[in-house]
């Protein structure tokens, strides 16, 4: 559900403060909760308006750039290597210790390939071949 708007908080609010109206009063006639309107009046109170607060900024990442690019490097230079080099790779230079699934995402986040690239030869036998095909008389 999204937030309500701050223009409608500012409403119920002035709504409150002019004293005509009770809580209950106020949430029928905006059609919210009544805890809805004790929040916002509450958020006036303590913080000098009731809008929204801002989100949350989520998680910081775990590796900083300068260790991001130097995945990078290694990815380009060996599209080989293992998740798990590249863990002890940056634990030795960065002394930050990563877990295969962290690397996992932070390859993805760049946009560089996370498995090896296949260097045997497809299966000759084709999805659709008679061979897989259902008997039918």
């Amino acid at each position: 559900m999204k937030p309500y708007s701050n223009d409608l908080r500012h409403r119920i609010v002035a709504a409150y403060e002019t004293g005509d109206y009770s809580q209950d009063e106020i949430a029928e006639l905006f059609g919210v909760c009544q805890k809805t309107v004790s929040n916002f009046v509450r958020r006036k109170d303590e913080t000098g308006s009731p809008d929204r607060l801002p989100r949350g900024g989520g998680r910081q990442p775990q590796l900083h750039d300068q260790a991001r690019q130097f995945i990078a490097k290694m990815v380009e230079e060996n599209s080989h290597v293992r998740l798990a080099h590249l863990c002890q790779r940056v634990d030795e230079r960065f002394d930050k210790k990563v877990s295969q699934s962290t690397m996992c995402r932070v390859l993805e986040a760049l946009d560089l390939p996370r498995k090896k690239r296949r260097s045997t030869l497809r299966s000759a036998t084709a999805k659709g071949s008679r061979r897989h095909a259902p008997i039918t008389k």
